[in-house]
């Protein structure tokens, strides 16, 4: 009997995917699938090569502004060095209220007085934008940028949990002090200068008024007052300049925060934002992107780390809760030293009036307040060379007295 072979019976695989691809309609959705299969591969092609430029994009970017820091870096540092046999350029750590930190000390002299700049915030360091508008007082003074309790270098130096519940206006008036008797031995001193900023002249008023032994004198500027009374008046003036230029989204967002402020100032990130918007923070300009903290990228004194502090920084909660008790004039009227304020003419985050106000009940053994007509809550910063110039008008004859 005859004996079937298998390719007889079989139909090999090539000759079935032949029989029904000529069957009706077969041949059409194997197509259509061929296609798909050929689309989504020249997608994923297209992915890829899209996320590969993106990716190659980014890089060449982040490279050119690293090489573009280095080169401002190298530049600024250079202007900067400090040259003169008896003169001081160093960032050095301090055991300061039971914890490190970070104070950058520079001057020409290290015979001149010193000036110990209280930065504001709280947080707000000034020390990676000092070489904007710090190196013409380095030639009559030693100056200190002290960065506070959880805030730059002092940051990293702890551990910002733990130190997060030590945080307190009394405390950080302590520190204050602690910093000055430290730059006093440190500096060969008697006494030092004070300059408060925003925040920094609650601190510093305070210090002024506990320890006047320390300080030639203390200088405000961005004077802070009474925050809620300070908060109440500003959010006012800024809500009347929204109605005159017609912002019908500023005033939308403050009329919704109002009655401004409560006990909790909840609603001040609105009037924080229109601040800044109205050139009532940085006068002229409406963020304090450009006028300041791109200036921090370049700084020779902070390091890549060291600006992450400025994303990873904690927000002061404990600071809102103190805020409604921070009043100035419950401290008195009375100094033992004297007392300087230097105040922008359109100054309404620390409001100007509500300064004046204060200031005129001050009794010292001198007072003096500057106006600076192109300026807000920064003169130093917007009008710098006019401010070096009180600054040394005022403060150098003082230093002089025995």
């Amino acid at each position: 009997m005859a004996t079937l072979e298998p390719q007889g019976i079989l139909l090999k695989s090539w000759e079935v995917f032949s029989l029904w691809s000529i069957l009706p309609g077969a041949g059409s959705k194997q197509l259509e699938k061929n296609e798909e299969m050929i689309f989504k591969n020249r997608y994923l092609r297209w992915s890829l090569n899209v996320a590969i430029g993106i990716v190659t994009i980014f890089c060449v970017t982040v490279i050119a502004l690293l090489i573009w820091r280095n080169i401002e870096q190298s530049t600024v540092a250079e202007r900067r060095a400090v040259k003169t046999s008896n003169g001081i350029e160093v960032t050095e750590v301090a055991a300061i209220g039971g914890i490190k930190q970070s104070l950058n000390i520079r001057g020409k002299d290290l015979d001149n007085p010193v000036l110990l700049f209280v930065h504001g915030g709280p947080g707000h360091v000034m020390t990676p934008f000092a070489h904007s508008f710090q190196d013409a007082w380095e030639d009559d003074f030693t100056v200190v940028q002290w960065d506070q309790r959880n805030a730059g270098k002092t940051y990293f130096l702890n551990d910002p949990a733990e130190v997060t519940k030590t945080m307190s206006v009394e405390r950080m008036a302590a520190d204050l002090i602690e910093v000055s008797q430290y730059l006093i031995k440190r500096l060969g001193k008697k006494k030092i200068f004070i300059l408060g900023h925003s925040w920094g002249s609650v601190i510093g008023t305070m210090a002024a008024k506990q320890r006047p032994d320390l300080f030639h004198a203390y200088v405000g500027t961005g004077q802070v007052v009474s925050m809620i009374e300070g908060e109440r008046i500003g959010y006012e003036q800024t809500l009347k300049l929204a109605r005159v230029r017609g912002n019908k989204q500023a005033i939308a967002e403050l009329e919704a925060i109002a009655p401004y402020p409560d006990q909790k100032f909840d609603g001040i990130e609105i009037r924080s934002k229109w601040i800044s918007e109205f050139g009532q923070s940085y006068y002229g300009e409406s963020s304090l992107v450009g006028p300041i903290l791109l200036k921090g990228l370049y700084s020779p004194d902070y390091t890549i780390n060291d600006l992450s502090y400025f994303i990873r920084r904690p927000a002061p909660y404990w600071f809102l809760d103190a805020m409604a008790d921070i009043d100035l004039r419950r401290l008195g009227y009375d100094f033992d030293i004297p007392i300087i304020f230097m105040i922008g003419a359109h100054e309404w985050q620390t409001p100007y009036p509500l300064v004046q106000e204060y200031y005129e009940q001050i009794r010292a053994p001198y007072k003096n307040y500057i106006v600076f007509e192109e300026s807000s809550h920064f003169p130093f910063m917007s009008d710098p060379d006019t401010f070096v110039k009180v600054l040394k008008e005022e403060l150098l004859p003082i230093a002089r007295k025995p």
